[in-house]
């Protein structure tokens, strides 16, 4: 269930947006995106949960789940990116690099059998691309 739910929040945006001040159709376009995405994500929640009726997922799935889950996310932050004006830019990436050393340090800490689920993913995260950069 922990695992599901860290999936469903990894589509919200609170954290990445921090220090931003939208304006009102800014914040609009963005919702829409976040609830697109987010959408999406809890189905790979959905599909989580549905492993614990069958008992302990297998890894691999588990691994590919996450993998597609950080893609998707990583998309939305793109999607994201363009709606603020540049010079909010600079604060958008520090945001986003931040929720990226957190859940790195929180993969790390699972593995290493501090966190709560025990290090049941198996491996370390993969590595999330850098968002592109607009020309």
């Amino acid at each position: 269930e922990d695992l599901a739910n860290r999936f469903e929040r990894m589509g919200e945006l609170r954290t990445v947006l921090g220090k931003l001040a939208l304006s009102p159709e800014q914040r609009d376009s963005i919702g829409r995106i976040e609830l697109a995405y987010g959408n999406r994500l809890h189905d790979v929640a959905r599909t989580v949960r549905s492993f614990g009726s069958e008992g302990r997922p297998p890894v691999d799935s588990l691994r590919t789940l996450l993998k597609n889950a950080n893609a998707m996310r990583d998309e939305e932050w793109v999607a994201v990116r363009a709606h603020p004006p540049d010079v909010m830019r600079p604060q958008f990436d520090a945001n986003v690099a931040r929720v990226r050393d957190d859940e790195t340090r929180r993969e790390q800490e699972m593995l290493n059998g501090r966190g709560r689920r025990g290090g049941e993913m198996g491996g370390p995260p993969p590595a999330n691309e850098p968002l592109e950069r607009e020309r």
